[in-house]
């Protein structure tokens, strides 16, 4: 095989879609299960369009500009049986690119139906709960993402250390409970301790506690 074999693109057929959907689809052994089960109960609905589409839709969430991801997930993709890794990413960009908080909810809920113990999605909720002042179901939210932590190996760490210096925010901010923040905090360093959000909350806390 010479260089420029190595560079040419893959084509995309009906006889090898699904082996090109897994070269592509790089995820957790969570999201593997989940994946693999996908496609086993729709596959005579997907084929080599759905990963053509799925390709390019991908391409435009890692992008400069994820907004445009929407308009082609709806117009290439809404059609095919709903995909909760995929509805993660649309969620994401409601969330954070267009702070459309009660419709990322709402994706972010039909992603968790089929994702229930899947980290990312109890900590966006967590924060969408934080900015709609339910900090219930913030906390909530933010135990189950360090109690499912290990279901994304490469995040598990980040992913503790979010939650609980979030759950710190929560208990000094509005519900007025210093020594559990402190307690938080300090578990989110002992886990990272090169968080420096965490470093510096817990000493802006001892400052004014003095």
């Amino acid at each position: 095989m010479t260089k420029d074999d190595k560079q040419q693109p893959i084509v995309v057929t009906e006889e090898n879609w699904e082996d090109v959907f897994w070269e592509m689809a790089n995820v957790s052994p969570y999201l593997e299960m989940y994946l693999r089960s996908y496609l086993q109960n729709y596959q005579k609905n997907l084929g080599a369009d759905w990963v053509e589409k799925t390709s390019q839709f991908l391409r435009m969430v890692y992008g400069e500009n994820p907004v445009e991801s929407l308009d082609f997930y709806e117009q290439n993709l809404s059609h095919y049986p709903p995909n909760a890794w995929l509805i993660i990413f649309v969620a994401d960009a409601y969330c954070y690119q267009k702070a459309n908080y009660f419709y990322a909810r709402h994706l972010y809920r039909q992603a968790e139906k089929e994702l229930p113990e899947f980290p990312k999605i109890h900590l966006d909720l967590g924060l969408i709960f934080m900015l709609l002042s339910d900090w219930k179901q913030a906390l909530t939210h933010y135990d189950q993402t360090f109690a499912c932590a290990q279901n994304d190996p490469l995040n598990e760490t980040d992913l503790q250390a979010k939650a609980l210096f979030n759950q710190a925010i929560i208990y000094a901010n509005y519900l007025h409970d210093v020594p559990k923040s402190a307690e938080l905090l300090r578990k989110a360093l002992e886990i990272r301790p090169d968080y420096e959000m965490a470093k510096r909350a817990l000493k802006n806390m001892k400052q004014s506690i003095i």
